[in-house]
């Protein structure tokens, strides 16, 4: 299946996503409901040049009533899952401040995993 009109918006995400070298990137997609966000970020997240240029990676989903520490909680679901390693004994009760700290020690630590 392919989709009218995602390659242009497709092609623009995954440039802004690979320049500048594979350091900390975070891009937002951001539009009315319905029209197509989902699928175009799945698609870019799923491709293969963006995984080849970065370690770890984490697509999350944010709306407005999100609480930034179901955010953190995900994005460290998907970090570890991501090397095949446990998530963190408590990760569903830790403070929001602890969570920073465990996303900041993966990728701190990630090169040498």
């Amino acid at each position: 299946m392919k989709l009218v009109g995602i390659e242009k918006p497709k092609r623009q995400l995954i440039g802004w996503l690979i320049e500048e070298g594979p350091g900390l990137k975070a891009v937002s997609v951001v539009e009315m409901g319905g029209l197509g966000k989902t699928i175009l970020v799945k698609q870019v997240y799923d491709d293969a040049m963006v995984k080849n240029h970065f370690n770890s990676h984490a697509s999350l989903t944010v709306s407005e009533s999100i609480r930034v520490e179901d955010l953190l909680k995900d994005m460290i679901q998907q970090l570890f899952s991501k090397i095949m390693q446990p998530v963190p004994f408590a990760v569903e009760t830790t403070s929001i401040n602890r969570l920073k700290c465990l996303v900041q020690d993966f990728l701190d630590k990630r090169d040498t995993w």
